[in-house]
């Protein structure tokens, strides 16, 4: 296990219930992660989608949604996560990065904290400035190549941003490892350090990487 690698599953992908031998193949998973994180029940925009659900597929799967539909979908996943994982789940990360209400739409979920584009909030009172590093933004790979630079252009802005690096499965098949490798790499030779989010919430110091 990886001490430091956070994993984001969801639990019921595009609506379809998890198979009843889903656990084992799951936990063979989740045991390369120091952290698993919820990330949405379905991944899937049911009513209504907007620009971000035609650039993604219709992944923003709470964009739109009253604070009642987004607190039952997060509560929902959660616990159907925790059945099939048999760890609990505190964190989240917001499906195409859209969560309607902020982090105050969670706190009756049991979610501790939730990461989001450039900011990672939590049941404490702080918020932590984020610099992302994406490059899964969609059907089209020329946006993801320009989603990335978000990442540098938040540090720039906000220097006291912590780097987070991003990977999805279609970063594989795009060819984006390595890029994202090569950023880790100099990231540590810039004086960063691996942390997971729990420790970087309670860290004294901010310059650490996730």
């Amino acid at each position: 296990m990886n001490d430091s690698l956070a994993g984001a599953f969801v639990p019921r992908w595009h609506a379809i219930p998890p198979a009843s031998d889903n656990s084992v193949h799951w936990r063979r998973w989740t045991v390369c992660f120091a952290e698993i994180l919820l990330h949405g029940w379905t991944h899937r925009r049911e009513y209504r989608p907007g620009l971000v659900s035609l650039i993604t597929g219709r992944a923003d799967e709470l964009a739109g949604l009253p604070p009642r539909d987004v607190v039952a979908r997060v509560a929902a996943g959660r616990s159907e996560l925790e059945e099939i994982v048999g760890r609990p789940i505190t964190g989240f990360v917001p499906p195409a990065w859209q969560l309607p209400g902020g982090f105050a739409a969670l706190r009756e979920t049991g979610i501790q904290y939730s990461v989001g584009f450039r900011r990672l909030d939590s049941s404490q009172p702080l918020s932590i400035p984020l610099a992302t590093y994406s490059w899964d933004w969609g059907r089209l790979p020329l946006v993801g190549r320009l989603g990335a630079q978000l990442g540098t252009c938040s540090r720039l802005i906000t220097p006291r941003a912590v780097p987070v690096i991003v990977l999805h499965p279609a970063d594989v098949d795009r060819g984006s490892v390595a890029t994202a490798v090569a950023r880790i790499r100099q990231l540590k030779n810039a004086g960063w350090q691996a942390v997971r989010f729990a420790g970087l919430m309670s860290a004294d110091s901010r310059r650490e990487t996730a």
